[in-house]
């Protein structure tokens, strides 16, 4: 008898979306994060536009520096399953700058604070260039600075 009780309290008799395996929380959750997306608009978007497009006129300042803003929105993106995060991509010759991608990757991660640039892939075979992303993502205003900083100093040292 017990058995049968606590049987009917469990999966997959116990609630509401349990077939769907949610719980109501978790729904009240995603309607909640829904109505706060919508409120908010495409404000961190621009806002994070801004960012990506200065970062990207800094760097194009370094001789040897090539630097695009990927916008990742509706006409252009790194790949189809990608976030609605714009990242600027910086490239360069480590024949002229005399360091690669993964170089790049210890001397930025040395300083305090450090800095972690985005992806593993350090070579890209059809510009024969070195490679780094920037996402804006995770980038607060006080932390762009402190990025700008240590980029410029690696890339005009070189």
């Amino acid at each position: 008898m017990i058995i049968n009780a606590v049987r009917e309290h469990t999966f997959p008799h116990h609630g509401w979306g349990r077939g769907h395996k949610i719980s109501k929380e978790q729904i009240v959750g995603l309607v909640k994060a829904l109505e706060i997306f919508v409120e908010e608009g495409d404000g961190l978007y621009e806002k994070q536009m801004r960012t990506a497009e200065r970062i990207q006129n800094e760097m194009d300042q370094i001789t040897g520096v090539d630097a695009v803003v990927v916008p990742n929105d509706d006409k252009f993106h790194e790949h189809p399953v990608m976030p609605h995060v714009p990242r600027v991509l910086i490239e360069w010759d480590k024949e002229t700058l005399g360091f690669t991608g993964e170089e790049l990757d210890k001397m930025v991660a040395v300083d305090d604070p450090p800095i972690f640039l985005r992806n593993t892939h350090y070579y890209n075979y059809y510009t024969d260039k070195e490679w780094r992303l920037i996402d804006t993502f995770y980038l607060r205003s006080s932390e762009e600075k402190i990025l700008l900083d240590r980029l410029n100093r690696i890339f005009l040292k070189a």
